[in-house]
């Protein structure tokens, strides 16, 4: 027995209360219904392969944003949406993000969705054909919703002439920067920033697993 905030406490009581606050681990089940996606030959963009994506949820629905390959090799961003991250009944015949600049000129790869304040921030892989780059876009939660995919705001490359890929940003601030995870290959990395704007700074770039 011990005591606890100034009770006595039996080491089953305890635990009992500890089971309960932190359910038992259960062994991952695959769901049934995989792939939830599959290229659709019919477009042009991504009749070869879809991978890669991310998720936010908004509204009390899903937004699956998927990396897309096509007929012409090239990677761009499709959508998909459903009501539980299972089924999703709604998906846009093109893509809501695509190549413009010299860096990804053979396309935008994995892409990273967070939330912060009233603007969803992207984080994805641009690829010039020789060396993915990490790359940054926002576009405000109203535009995304609504399907204007005109206000995308390109931010540049977060960490540029750096071969670096499958980057995402955390939603809050750590002592007031804000935090990015990122590979550099064979490493993962954490970054810290006083700003979203790119370039990131290099100094407070650390190895976090390797």
């Amino acid at each position: 027995m011990r005591v606890l905030e100034g009770k006595a406490v039996d080491k089953a009581s305890h635990q009992g209360v500890a089971a309960s606050e932190h359910p038992e681990a259960v062994p991952l089940v695959r769901f049934t219904g995989n792939p939830i996606l599959r290229p659709i030959r019919d477009h042009p963009w991504e009749s070869k392969y879809v991978l890669n994506p991310g998720v936010i949820k908004l509204n009390g629905k899903i937004y699956l944003v998927y990396r897309a390959v096509g007929e012409d090799s090239i990677s761009r961003l499709g959508l998909a949406v459903s009501e539980d991250g299972l089924v999703f009944n709604q998906r846009l015949e093109t893509p809501i993000f695509g190549p413009k600049v010299k860096s990804e000129a053979m396309g935008c790869e994995d892409p990273r969705l967070t939330l912060i304040n009233d603007h969803i921030y992207m984080l994805y892989t641009a690829y010039d054909g020789f060396t993915p780059q990490i790359a940054m876009a926002s576009i405000p939660v109203d535009d995304f919703l609504s399907y204007r995919w005109g206000a995308w705001c390109r931010h540049g490359l977060v960490f540029p002439g750096t071969a670096n890929k499958n980057a995402a940003l955390f939603p809050e601030r750590f002592n007031g920067k804000f935090t990015m995870l990122h590979r550099i290959t064979p490493d993962i990395w954490i970054g810290f920033s006083l700003h979203l704007h790119c370039p990131w700074p290099g100094e407070e770039q650390t190895i976090l697993a390797r």
